[in-house]
């Protein structure tokens, strides 16, 4: 069932005519639903809430600390103009987070940042990114062209078997694409188990 779908039960739901309810409660989540606005499920709620007088509850994922966000990212260019997220804090620049994924262990990881959902010409910034094994080798990428498709979001999925990479350490690399705009917040979260420290 797609966002909207979902978004349209909920109406339907609280509509006198067919559900009626009055108390409506969800255990559903969606890994593409905007981090940093209302997406149309927050608004359908919103809309049943307001218009019906509906009691909404809905489950909280917690994924405690298994997340990254910045409310002011820098990017260091290269001579083609394309940038790379700098994760450091201090003075020396560092354009990749190390972390760590167990064998047999998967990786979910919906980035996403400050430009709107649902708008055309909204979108100003195509990020990329990349999962790069500590032996160099990319084993995960998402590369979508976030301008034609309206949509500041891309997604990572990743399953670790180390008879395949060799490895448990990874590094993350968010690239901005040459010609496109900084956003202004940026930030993933991991979905799943599977990202341990050190960060």
């Amino acid at each position: 069932m797609s966002e909207g779908d979902f978004a349209n039960q909920i109406i339907r739901l609280a509509d006198p005519a067919l559900g009626n309810c009055q108390v409506i409660v969800d255990d559903v989540g969606y890994f593409n639903e905007p981090f940093f606005q209302d997406g149309v499920i927050a608004q359908a709620i919103t809309q049943v809430v307001s218009q019906r007088s509906v009691s909404y509850f809905s489950s909280a994922g917690n994924n405690a600390n298994n997340s990254y966000e910045n409310t002011a990212p820098v990017f260091i260019n290269d001579a083609k103009g394309v940038g790379k997220l700098n994760f450091s804090t201090t003075s020396t620049p560092d354009t990749t987070q190390r972390f760590v994924v167990m064998n047999g262990n998967d990786l979910q990881l919906p980035l996403q940042w400050s430009d709107p959902f649902y708008t055309a010409n909204g979108v100003k910034t195509d990020l990329d990114v990349f999962l790069i094994s500590a032996k160099g080798v990319v084993v995960a990428s998402s590369t979508d062209n976030n301008i034609q498709l309206e949509y500041p979001a891309e997604y990572i999925g990743f399953h670790n078997d180390t008879t395949q990479t060799h490895t448990t350490a990874f590094d993350l690399v968010i690239r901005r694409r040459a010609g496109t705009a900084n956003p202004t917040r940026i930030k993933y979260v991991n979905e799943l188990n599977g990202l341990s420290p050190p960060w």
